[in-house]
């Protein structure tokens, strides 16, 4: 039976992830002046990701939510008690004002941040990790060529683009096959992999032989197809899972 927990991890002005346990964070934030947070390292406004995930007995499955806001401290690692106090009131505000998740409110574009398309990534496959190496860099992703020769797979290339969080970094066409690498680059962009995940299982997917990996085990995903001659279904059925993904109401949390 699967289980839902949660992972904190905050990121210093040195670009180095460490992880917080949850336990550690309330005693932190409830005991202002008995805890330090060393993982600080003179950084007073460290970016902090809260990431819930469905899991099992062998580990995280899938990320459900993520929140990335500002964790205020001071110069030497102890709770910045009074910008505590105005992000809990500014919340409040928020609430009664019913901008709680307007991205351009203040509470939003005060307190919390919108991370990069790496350190998306990095903090996700981190997360999807049952005993990662910390603390550690935000990872650097490398682009790959896209070949511009074929205008059928510049023309799936494009329907994949415009699916809401999802980044098509890379395209080969050889004899036998053609591929198309795309990063899921914001939360918006979990949920489109989960639609096309899904729709590997239409019988046009079954048909075209289309598959779906994950290489290197983190946010980058290569869909393959082994029939060159029939990339106008490949464009029907991702214009089918796309239609469906239009009608999935998305996270409105501050997610890019």
């Amino acid at each position: 039976m699967s289980k839902k927990h949660r992972k904190i991890f905050i990121i210093n002005d040195q670009q180095m992830i460490s992880e917080i346990k949850a336990d550690f964070y309330h005693a932190f934030i409830s005991s202002p002046d008995s805890l330090q947070l060393t993982a600080a390292q003179g950084t007073t406004q460290l970016k902090l990701v809260e990431i819930h995930l469905e899991d099992d007995a062998t580990g995280p499955l899938a990320i459900v939510d993520a929140e990335f806001r500002y964790l205020f401290v001071t110069n030497d690692g102890y709770l910045d008690q009074q910008m505590f106090a105005s992000f809990m009131q500014a919340g409040i505000k928020a609430m009664n004002d019913n901008t709680i998740n307007d991205p351009q409110g203040e509470y939003r574009t005060r307190f919390f941040w919108q991370p990069t398309h790496d350190e998306f990534k990095t903090l996700m496959s981190l997360a999807l990790q049952n005993n990662p190496s910390l603390p550690c860099p935000i990872m650097e992703s490398h682009r790959l060529p896209i070949d511009q020769t074929s205008p059928e797979i510049n023309g799936i290339r494009k329907l994949l683009d415009v699916f809401p969080g999802l980044q098509v970094i890379g395209t080969n066409r050889s004899l036998n096959y053609w591929t198309i690498t795309f990063d899921i680059v914001n939360l918006n962009g979990l949920i489109s992999y989960q639609f096309i995940k899904q729709g590997l299982q239409h019988d046009l997917a079954k048909e075209l032989s289309i598959t779906l990996t994950c290489p290197e085990e983190d946010m980058r995903y290569v869909i393959s197809c082994t029939v060159n001659d029939d990339t106008k279904k490949v464009g029907m059925w991702l214009i089918f899972i796309y239609q469906k993904r239009l009608e999935y109401k998305d996270i409105p949390k501050n997610s890019g």
